[in-house]
């Protein structure tokens, strides 16, 4: 019997003390630290790169557009009168209607032709929603229920606020830069702004009732932006309600002088010079405006722009800011050097 225990005790492995254990915790737990930010680092490149490609996607519809009808879609259908003073203030004078931004008039390209069709081009589209109806009315009804869709291709996987549950858009069509004429920069003569820090801008490639071709680029499609990223979009929680914009919102267009783009933006302020995103902060009202001009996004140090030519590069949120509103414009006639 003592031979049988003596036997059974020595077979018996030896177990680890708490000290032992709790060191291999420990040990683990410096590891995991050490090891999450780099495959938090990996995720977000990916994420990034997915962001750069449905940019590029983008300019090849914008581009496959132009070889279909000679010009760039216009930024947003109106119908407007631009040849009148204060045209962007007095809609109705004006003769504005709201209808298709180019976010839904390059379906088609963006290999989206069935949910094009669902469109009803001829009738009113949402601009600005779930605001006060009496200001700011919805489109018809399948416009605007198409509208409260998401749609994938316009979503930046950076964003958190990417989802099936979202209508935003991150990617904006650029219609111009600069301000007024006090921030050196002489407008076209259809410029209008609504009120402070509400730009409608005619100098880029994508704007109200635009109907621009490459010819029009004199400074080069290589030099001009044609999109640009941004997480400015007002949706709902920015104003501290629901009122939003989306992918395919047409403009805000009200005679109170409030009128606002939903998918065109200028280059006025600095890349992601505001904080936050237009989920948390009034980006449309407010702000100095960030969602009608400032691009932003949630990767670090920057954002991408579609170059007119069809490139995708990722521009410095601290680049010279004259020489970011300059590539807003597609004939100022500047010679840029390295940006």
């Amino acid at each position: 019997m003592f031979q049988f225990r003596c036997s059974l005790n020595a077979s018996r492995r030896r177990g680890f003390t708490l000290i032992e254990l709790l060191v291999v915790i420990a040990i683990i737990a410096i590891l995991i630290a050490l090891l999450l930010p780099a495959v938090q680092q990996a995720r977000e490149a990916a994420r990034r790169s997915q962001c750069k490609n449905k940019m590029k996607q983008l300019g090849l519809a914008l581009h496959n557009y132009h070889d279909t009808y000679t010009v760039f879609p216009p930024g947003t259908v109106m119908g407007t009168n631009r040849n009148l003073a204060n045209w962007c203030g007095n809609w109705g004078t004006a003769g504005g209607v709201n209808r298709a931004p180019w976010s839904v008039l390059v379906l088609p390209y963006l290999e989206q032709a069935n949910l094009y069709s669902q469109f009803e081009l001829s009738a009113r589209f949402t601009g600005f929603a779930d605001h006060d109806l009496s200001t700011d009315p919805h489109g018809s009804a399948k416009n605007h229920e198409l509208f409260t869709k998401s749609n994938v291709d316009y979503q930046c996987p950076s964003d958190p606020g990417t989802g099936p549950g979202s209508n935003k858009s991150n990617y904006f069509g650029v219609m111009g830069a600069g301000g007024t004429s006090a921030m050196g920069m002489a407008q076209p003569s259809d410029f209008c702004q609504s009120s402070a820090n509400r730009w409608y801008f005619t100098g880029g490639v994508l704007y109200v009732d635009s109907k621009i071709s490459f010819r029009d680029i004199t400074d080069g499609s290589s030099n001009v932006y044609l999109v640009g990223e941004t997480k400015y979009q007002l949706r709902p929680g920015g104003r501290g309600n629901n009122s939003h914009f989306g992918w395919a919102s047409s403009t805000r267009s009200v005679n109170a002088g409030g009128g606002i783009c939903g998918v065109l933006i200028g280059t006025v302020w600095q890349i992601n010079s505001t904080p936050d995103d237009g989920s948390k902060t009034d980006t449309a009202f407010s702000n100095n405006g960030a969602q009608n001009g400032t691009l932003g996004s949630h990767h670090v140090g920057g954002c991408h722009v579609t170059f007119a030519d069809g490139s995708v590069r990722f521009m410095n949120e601290n680049m010279d800011l004259r020489a970011h509103r300059l590539l807003g414009w597609r004939d100022d006639g500047n010679a840029l050097g390295g940006y």
